[in-house]
């Protein structure tokens, strides 16, 4: 029951937001009339809305029907749909969001006499890649004023009340450009980065080193027997040792998901930016030197920005991290 009221709120608050038409809203039950737009968001028919738009033609606007519960679904009613984890039509409606949220510039409430502070705050996604895979997320937020970045590795922030327009008057000018506010960013992501425990990754290097000895063994036991095929050989030992560096060497990737440019009160930047959670930073800092780990050229992936010491991962920051606002 709980993931069906999940999905229910979230599906309600969705259409609302795009500006969808409720016909009926119930527990079990909810009935709109999509914007054109959104109709495209949702369903896979580009080739149809090429024709639409090209012929000039007049489409209503689709009305959909979902069920959040099968076993209440009316037996005649085959037009409806069940909204369910897994389920195409739920998959893209987070796809939409993840598209239309991607970029937001919203205000704190508060008196009109409030002076707002511009922040600057990036949600990402940090990824430990070795043979195995873990990922979790994480917030940063800089003061556009005064450098400082803070780091909230829960991804959860202190709530604040946001609007699309202010309510006060007066907005703090940023003197931090948004290029150097992203290499503040990168550069203390990799410095709360650093301190994290790395014995996963020293365990991955262990289990890397062994594969390359168990590839040596075979290599050159192959060399004894082939010597003629030397040149080929050598190659072909010279790529899988590349492949296996790439595909079980350590790293932590780190993707921006969500940029938020915001106006905060004085009460929140006390609160967001306390001592414990940030640090003021002027310049972006490298953390760890060149492991001289290549990738093999079949791989598409482009090179760790920061690689790691012998026995720490490499940091790569996602090369969107450089765009900020238009």
């Amino acid at each position: 029951m709980e993931n069906i009221e999940a999905i229910r709120t979230f599906a309600r608050s969705y259409f609302i937001h795009t500006g969808a038409t409720l016909i009926e809203d119930s527990d079990t039950r909810l009935a709109v009339r999509a914007p054109i737009e959104i109709d495209k968001e949702l369903t896979d028919r580009p080739y149809y809305w090429m024709w639409v738009e090209a012929t000039g033609q007049e489409v209503e606007p689709p009305t959909y029907t979902f069920i959040f519960d099968p076993e209440a679904a009316e037996e005649e009613d085959e037009t409806a749909e069940w909204l369910a984890p897994g389920s195409f039509r739920l998959q893209r409606m987070y796809e939409s969001v993840c598209r239309r949220g991607r970029f937001v510039r919203q205000f704190e409430v508060s008196r009109p006499d409030t002076l707002l502070r511009p922040v600057l705050l990036v949600y990402w996604k940090i990824s430990y890649v070795s043979d195995r895979r873990k990922d979790r997320l994480l917030a940063a937020a800089v003061d556009l004023v005064e450098g400082r970045v803070a780091i909230h590795a829960d991804a959860s922030l202190p709530p604040v009340q946001l609007s699309d327009t202010p309510s006060a008057r007066h907005l703090e000018k940023a003197r931090i450009e948004w290029p150097e506010a992203t290499s503040l960013l990168q550069a203390a992501l990799r410095l709360h980065l650093s301190h994290e425990d790395h014995r996963w990754a020293k365990e991955a290097l262990e289990r890397r080193r062994e594969e390359e000895q168990r590839l040596a063994l075979y290599f050159q036991q192959i060399l004894r027997e082939r010597e003629e095929d030397r040149r080929t050989l050598e190659a072909e030992w010279a790529i899988r040792r590349e492949e296996l560096k790439w595909r079980l060497g350590p790293r932590i990737l780190a993707d921006p998901l969500q940029w938020a440019w915001l106006f905060l009160t004085p009460a929140s930047m006390l609160t967001w930016f306390n001592k414990r959670r940030s640090a003021s930073l002027t310049c972006p800092v490298d953390l760890w030197e060149n492991e001289g780990t290549s990738l093999p050229s079949s791989a598409r992936a482009s090179q760790s920005a920061g690689a790691g010491h012998r026995d720490r991962p490499g940091v790569r920051a996602d090369s969107s991290a450089q765009c900020g606002f238009a």
